[in-house]
């Protein structure tokens, strides 16, 4: 969803994104997905878990998530991503989508490999621009770091990198995100039973500055126990070009999820 060299529209979809951004499919069809119900009770076999999979706060062996990101300031602007895991439940694929003038684009798009240590291998991606995309772990297999670089292009302009922290608990912390003269720094506040409820970025660029309370309703869950519709609402309070303005937008977020036998 990162489509724009303005940060106060990247900033808010890079926290929910990452790889930083991202389905394609929007919601797919109910055969390969969960129901959107509240969910009952976990079986003991949904304990199945993985620093990938709790990294995009899923849990159970999942096979792939698609989720849609709607907001209500702009409707038929709709960003969309979708990503797969393979069946040691780390991500293998990941793709990028958003609306311009009614159609969907692809906006960037990989495959990712690894070696026999299990470490990930630089991947090409496809989409607008040919980017190397890299991965960073840390000894216990989390994400730390996402970078895209151009081969073939010295500009920093085109390079982007997010970085991670994770807590003691075994979540994402904070994040940080630098590119396009741009920078945001988000800290994650989460509730009682771990689940994200606060957000709090802070944005800026040449002319720019901002720092935006996100927080987030969760309205639907799976049988599996995973979310598959939430509300999150941005208050913004901006700098721009020496003026203030203050606002609030609310996103809906809607997950497709579907798992492995």
């Amino acid at each position: 969803m990162r489509h724009t060299t303005r940060f106060k529209v990247l900033s808010h979809a890079a926290i929910i994104l990452i790889l930083a951004s991202g389905c394609g499919q929007g919601r797919q069809d109910a055969a390969q997905a969960d129901s959107d119900s509240i969910a009952e009770a976990v079986p003991e076999a949904e304990t199945f878990s993985t620093p990938d999979l709790v990294w995009k706060d899923l849990k159970g062996n999942v096979e792939s998530v698609a989720t849609v990101y709607t907001s209500d300031e702009d409707p038929a602007n709709v960003n969309s991503d979708s990503i797969r895991f393979n069946p040691e439940g780390r991500i293998s694929a990941y793709y990028s989508y958003y609306t311009l003038d009614g159609k969907r684009i692809l906006a960037e798009g990989a495959e990712f490999a690894y070696n026999a240590k299990g470490e990930n291998l630089p991947a090409k991606a496809t989409g607008e621009a040919d980017y190397i995309l890299r991965i960073e772990r840390d000894d216990q297999g989390r994400i730390t770091a996402y970078s895209r670089t151009h081969p073939q292009m010295t500009d920093s302009d085109t390079d982007y990198r997010e970085t991670y922290v994770w807590d003691e608990q075994g979540r994402i912390h904070s994040q940080e995100i630098s590119g396009w003269e741009a920078q945001s720094y988000t800290v994650n506040h989460y509730g009682p039973d771990g689940e994200l409820v606060k957000s709090v970025t802070t944005s800026s660029e040449p002319g720019y500055e901002s720092t935006a309370t996100s927080t987030y309703e969760y309205t639907a869950r799976d049988s599996h126990g995973n979310w598959t519709e939430r509300i999150a609402t941005d208050t913004i309070e901006a700098t721009d070009e020496g003026q203030k303005r203050n606002h609030t937008v609310r996103r809906t977020e809607r997950r497709s999820i579907r798992y492995r036998a």
